[in-house]
């Protein structure tokens, strides 16, 4: 069920026994996915959406942060980012699977594909919990001037609306200009003085388990899995090709509910993730 993959090999450098209550340097390897195959950005991705279409690849990054494993016994344990100055900093890390080649002309050159940092020294992780996006205390800083990965072109909308915390385009035969996913926290106000607050904060928490920690899979055709990518815009009640998190977006309920997410504070409860798989 892979697809936008973050298909994690997990490195556990020195684990020891549940009664050593030391630390270790713990990295978790992530690869992106569509379907089965693996991100590209110069090859052709297949069967999107309900109607089946091919497409290209322009965008894919994300935030994470609040990051914990998972022992045997259900008992949550922190995972604590290290701060390198690039991709980590604050207890966010920002991953980026897109490398600038081929259709990716919208992102940057430089990947990164793991998540670098310390845990309890353990031997029975079984699984892994995280939350998708950029937490309110930083989420609405000033692009332009602060420190990475807050500083990254293309993952701003402004002072009021703050980061985008998931973000994937593709382009296909009916939009070759992009079918966007921009996920990030909706109906703010407030002032760079007085601070910020989203009525709609749109933080999803991620937990998954398995019988031991393999590859942690998101799948991004399962975000696509609802919709007809052949229909158009109609320029009344939807203005722009995929989701954006703007209010009344028609396609913006199924993209969120992949992620576990209900829109808008829709009544009903959010139904389960489909997007991420511990293997």
């Amino acid at each position: 069920m892979l697809g936008l993959a973050l298909a994690g090999a997990w490195a556990l450098l020195g684990c020891g026994s549940p009664e050593d209550s030391g630390s270790t340097s713990v990295t978790l390897e992530l690869e992106a996915r569509f379907g089965s195959q693996p991100v590209d950005c110069n090859a052709e991705l297949t069967d999107l959406g309900s109607s089946g279409v091919a497409g290209r690849l322009l965008d894919f990054r994300l935030f994470v942060h609040d990051i914990e494993l998972v022992r045997a016994g259900g008992e949550h344990v922190p995972f604590r980012l290290t701060d390198d100055s690039l991709w980590q900093r604050d207890g966010v890390a920002l991953l980026d699977f897109e490398d600038g080649s081929g259709s990716c002309e919208t992102g940057s050159f430089d990947t990164n594909v793991a998540l670098r940092g310390e845990a309890p020294q353990y031997d029975d992780y079984t699984g892994v919990a995280f939350t998708l996006g950029v937490p309110e205390r930083l989420n609405h800083l000033d692009a332009a001037t602060a420190p990475a990965p807050f500083n990254t072109p293309g993952l701003w909308w402004s002072w009021q609306g703050g980061y985008k915390y998931l973000k994937i385009d593709i382009a296909t035969e009916d939009h070759p200009g992009g079918f966007f996913f921009h996920l990030g926290g909706t109906n703010c106000a407030g002032t760079p003085a007085e601070g910020f607050a989203c009525q709609y904060a749109n933080l999803g928490r991620i937990e998954l388990s398995s019988s031991g920690l393999g590859p942690i899979a998101i799948d991004a055709s399962s975000i696509y899995r609802e919709l007809d990518l052949t229909e158009l815009p109609d320029g009344r009640t939807d203005l722009v090709p995929g989701c954006m998190a703007s209010s009344g977006d028609p396609e913006c309920p199924a993209m969120f509910q992949a992620l576990g997410l209900t829109f808008e504070g829709e009544p009903r409860k959010a139904p389960p993730q489909v997007a991420f798989e511990l293997l």
